[in-house]
């Protein structure tokens, strides 16, 4: 939606657009949310599409993604029922807890925060950053996929 009034090839003045993702998009250990890591995935994706080249020349939109670790909200279930339904087999309730354990503490909502406004002065279009652990968020590349045989 926001690309069709910023667009510059349609009358728009370009700008940014900052999609929020996860760390599980990218391919963490939180394999009992297959569901939740997938849509992630597709976030930034989508993002590192949008911010191709040839779409920012055309649109002067800057496509951009921040991926938070573990973050203080209210996105896990305390409900054991809530949390069920996230998790494909029940037998891993203890094995996500596990994780959260290890994933923690929680970072701050600020912290994310500022990797956002961190990532709109410094990031280019299509990154992808990732804000972790309370401390200054950091940009990533993911190779292409010659790069990546084994």
């Amino acid at each position: 939606m926001a690309l069709k009034y910023m667009d510059k090839s349609a009358g728009g003045k370009g700008g940014i657009v900052v999609n929020m993702s996860s760390i599980a998009g990218l391919g963490s250990e939180t394999y009992v949310s297959a569901i939740h890591n997938a849509t992630q995935s597709a976030v930034i994706e989508l993002s590192r599409a949008f911010g191709s080249d040839n779409f920012y020349q055309t649109t002067g939109v800057r496509v951009m993604v921040i991926c938070p670790g573990y973050t203080e909200s209210e996105i896990i279930p305390h409900d054991q029922q809530q949390l069920l339904a996230m998790l494909y087999k029940d037998e891993w309730v203890d094995d996500f807890y596990n994780l959260i354990q290890r994933l923690s503490p929680q970072q701050k909502a600020e912290n994310v925060g500022k990797g956002v406004l961190h990532m709109i002065r410094e990031g280019t279009p299509g990154s992808i950053w990732i804000s972790i652990n309370n401390k200054p968020a950091y940009q990533i590349e993911i190779p292409q996929y010659e790069k990546l045989r084994v």
